[in-house]
């Protein structure tokens, strides 16, 4: 019976020592930062290559170089009078052409455990965002900080990465977010 009481006292003593581990230190959970190196590159000075400048983006990381290539796919997609809008399919279509990559389109946002998905699996995202004042605009999503809950992405206006609350980037004052373009 004492052998029998003593490891169950053990048992006991085990358990609350390990209650008073977890107290003194409770388990942590670490950000994670993840951003893929897609190349920047605007689209100036041309308004509305914006969905080449994306395509090229993509095409470049897929390829793993720096050919200049938005002129050339707006060229191809709209002729001698290129500088004109286009779509998720049109980028699709092109990044599948110079890279043999096929992509899948989703007609609304990615959730942000989607985005990290893609991301740690090598998949820049290609969005479409529709402006609060008119028209629409791509752009393309690199990367993710958890610390933040920020995306970080490339823009073709300016050639410039940033970054900003996933929640923003979805939905804000200056634009909504549209389809999602991936590869994983």
């Amino acid at each position: 019976m004492a052998e029998k009481l003593s490891a169950w006292w053990r048992t006991i003593l085990v358990a609350a020592a390990l209650c008073c581990l977890l107290v003194a230190h409770p388990i942590i959970t670490y950000a994670v930062r993840s951003v893929l190196a897609v190349p920047e590159f605007s689209q100036r000075p041309y308004d509305s290559i914006y969905w080449a400048t994306t395509a090229f983006m993509i095409i470049a990381y897929f390829r793993n170089d720096n050919v200049d290539r938005d002129v050339e796919i707006a060229r191809r997609e709209h002729g001698n009078n290129f500088n004109q809008g286009g779509t998720l399919e049109d980028i699709e279509y092109y990044v599948q052409d110079y890279t043999g990559r096929n992509g899948s389109i989703q007609y609304n946002a990615l959730s942000y455990a989607a985005v990290q998905y893609q991301i740690n699996n090598r998949g820049p995202i290609g969005t479409a965002i529709y402006w609060t004042s008119g028209g629409g605009h791509a752009m393309v999503i690199k990367g993710y900080d958890t610390s933040t809950s920020f995306v970080i992405y490339n823009e073709p206006w300016n050639g410039r990465g940033h970054g900003c609350t996933y929640s923003y980037y979805v939905s804000n004052s200056i634009w909504r977010r549209g389809g999602s373009l991936f590869y994983q």
